[in-house]
């Protein structure tokens, strides 16, 4: 099997897309379009044929080349219609030879044996939703079911979100303290990001209001078989009516029955995990990869 190793401005990207849309283990996160708004750089180890497709994310600091995990986007992975069961190890032993660091993450639970890789094995939380509403109602805990009908007692209206400058905003209000490692720069990407996938996709992008206030908003993707929890916020009210509860149950009653998997973004958090396995979510692992073969007086840097 002949790989090459491409960056973005090499690749077709209307054959990428459409490779990549033929394959059902594939997200909105490895399309085109996405990596070119959430990666500083980005490239590929494919096959010519576009048959096999291996996506990664550059960055360069102190003068080095290195593989990350952008912001809004949780892994990578080998992706197409000619996968093997060796063609990760073969890529990932010919990433080595271009990138001396790396910091990302695959969906890929097997060997790979490339020396000083160190793996970790992280979870995300996906949903079938091919079954009734009121079968899925079923696999709700307990708790959950009690939290939905006490807040649908509230007074409370669901509509749709159309201004994204104001989800941006109001998502920075309420998640800055949580997530530090946000930089203004990251804040005005998300805005850019939802706005495009508004133009390239069907979104789901609803907010729950209370007395004229929006109290807790939620925006997903839907791409092929899959839709995707991109990001969502609530304020210390939505928190307290749990109203992200009355959110998620109002996706999964519109797109209950149908042959789509919920994915939940996922988290690692046990109280995140916890919130979306109450709705019937399983885990499904992935690996982050870590990999440090910078010279010796680099090495530390990147520790």
């Amino acid at each position: 099997m002949e790989y090459k190793l491409l960056f973005s401005d090499e690749i077709d990207h209307q054959r990428w897309d459409e490779s990549m849309s033929k394959d059902k283990t594939s997200s909105i996160f490895v399309t085109s379009w996405y990596l070119n708004l959430t990666a500083d750089k980005w490239g590929a180890v494919l096959t010519p044929d576009y048959t096999i497709l291996f996506p990664f994310a550059i960055r360069r600091k102190f003068g080095i080349n290195y593989i990350y995990q952008p912001f809004f986007t949780r892994n990578f992975g080998l992706f197409g219609l000619s996968k093997q069961s060796n063609s990760s190890t073969v890529i990932l032993n010919l990433l080595t030879s271009v990138f001396k660091y790396w910091d990302f993450a695959i969906d890929l639970i097997e060997p790979t044996p490339v020396p000083k890789l160190i793996r970790t094995e992280k979870i995300f939380q996906v949903l079938n939703l091919n079954s009734s509403y009121e079968n899925l109602v079923k696999n709700y805990s307990s708790k959950l079911r009690r939290s939905i009908r006490l807040v649908k007692e509230e007074k409370l209206n669901i509509i749709p979100v159309t201004d994204f400058a104001y989800f941006t905003n109001e998502f920075k209000k309420h998640t800055s303290e949580r997530i530090q490692v946000f930089k203004q720069n990251d804040f005005d990407m998300l805005q850019k990001l939802l706005e495009k996938c508004v133009e390239k996709t069907e979104v789901w992008s609803y907010a729950v209001e209370k007395n004229n206030e929006i109290i807790a908003s939620a925006f997903f993707v839907r791409t092929s078989n899959r839709i995707t929890y991109i990001e969502g916020y609530s304020s210390s009210l939505g928190r307290e009516l749990r109203a992200m509860h009355l959110l998620f149950d109002r996706l999964i009653s519109q797109y209950a029955g149908q042959e789509l998997i919920l994915d939940f973004g996922g988290s690692n958090v046990e109280t995140i995990a916890h919130f979306f396995r109450s709705f019937g979510a399983i885990d499904h692992s992935y690996l982050h990869l870590n990999y440090n073969n910078l010279p010796v007086l680099l090495r530390w840097l990147k520790k």
